[in-house]
């Protein structure tokens, strides 16, 4: 099959997606805003991908993407669209006509935070886009989701329950394992692999570094992904004096995240609101002792005092407890290993997706 992906062409995201859909041997385009950064090396020996570029101008792109989207659809004449993020690529495809859609929702374009309590992530404008999330699940043939309580939301905001197809987005297992060189020698690592942003929270950890470094001195925190490396995340770490502890890595190629996983002892994420967090499971299958905000995303991979520990998002204190806890208890942290890798395993992803491509055999059969 010919299908369309919508979506950042340089978002590793996007790229898992698309090495997926090339190993069921589908010819795959990708059309998208800044296209100009995608990382061809990535699939240089792959001649199944062609990336389309969208006007990226801030101020026409909204008005604009839509209407190239569907000049380029038309051109492609693809026998699928699968569009990710709702409010923005899952509208243009929306908008595009195009049938079968499917449309991939991945948490913060549709919720903030769990439960009852789940608000549309464009509220903060108003709720002016809560119709164009609406419009766009209820377009969509097929609704993609990566955790249950996103499948509830999507359903509370009009997608047909019978088009819901829920399944994690799993690493794969040969790339991160037990086995793997480390990228570091250091003892006691802490790994933080969330970008640094108001998504994020990155700053829980920060504040907890020193109340940790008081029982573990030797503690190392590792930050990696975008804007870890900045001067404004180095001043906030200076400013709760805990950079003698640290180590500022920035964006580190996907190809060395295993290596930096497997040279860690815990795991922790700040992020108050969460989906599918693939770095979670990234851990988890390299052996690292997961500590993670108690959250519904959390909990379906977590068992508080378990297999891992949980605590109040944005709770600095609480989190530093854990930290330490986890720390000086080096043999609970190598006896779940094991159970949590294959935790992980249990989903795996190419048998997802070989039921998605089945499902979307018999929406294309069904067209023609």
């Amino acid at each position: 099959m010919k299908i369309c992906l919508l979506y950042l062409p340089d978002s590793l995201h996007l790229k898992r997606w698309l090495e997926d859909y090339v190993d069921l041997g589908h010819e795959v385009h990708v059309i998208g805003h800044y296209a100009e950064s995608f990382d061809s090396k990535v699939h240089e020996a792959d001649k199944n991908a062609h990336v389309h570029n969208l006007s990226s101008i801030p101020l026409l792109r909204r008005f604009t993407g839509p209407v190239q989207t569907r000049q380029i659809i038309n051109r492609i004449d693809p026998d699928v669209v699968h569009a990710f993020y709702v409010p923005s690529y899952g509208f243009y495809g929306a908008l595009s006509g195009f049938h079968p859609l499917i449309v991939s929702a991945w948490g913060s374009d549709i919720a903030t935070s769990e439960g009852s309590s789940i608000t549309a992530w464009p509220d903060k404008y108003g709720g002016i886009m809560e119709p164009v999330i609406k419009y766009t699940l209820q377009q969509a043939d097929i609704v993609h989701t990566v955790a249950d309580h996103l499948t509830n939301r999507c359903i509370e905001l009009g997608a047909d329950p019978e088009n819901v197809i829920m399944f994690p987005r799993t690493p794969d297992p040969d790339r991160f394992g037990f086995d793997v060189e480390p990228a570091i020698e250091d003892e006691d690592v802490v790994i933080s692999a969330r970008p640094f942003g108001p998504l994020y929270s990155l700053e829980t950890l920060v504040k907890a570094i020193p109340k940790v470094v008081e029982e573990v001195p030797d503690a190392t925190f590792a930050f990696l992904n975008r804007d870890t490396d900045s001067e404004e995340f180095r001043k906030l770490v200076e400013s709760h004096n805990a950079i003698g502890n640290v180590r500022l890595e920035g964006v580190v190629p996907y190809s060395e995240m295993p290596s930096w996983f497997a040279a860690s002892d815990v795991y922790v994420s700040t992020a108050p609101s969460d989906a599918g967090h693939v770095s979670l499971l990234e851990s988890m299958l390299s052996g690292c002792f997961p500590i993670v905000p108690d959250i519904q995303a959390n909990r379906a991979w977590v068992d508080d005092g378990k297999n891992g520990l949980l605590y109040p998002a944005r709770n600095s204190d609480i989190l530093a407890r854990q930290i330490v806890k986890a720390l000086k208890n080096d043999g609970w942290r190598k006896s779940i290993k094991e159970e949590n890798r294959d935790l992980v395993l249990n989903h795996p992803r190419k048998e997802s997706m070989k039921k998605l491509d089945q499902k979307i055999r018999s929406l294309v059969n069904k067209k023609k």
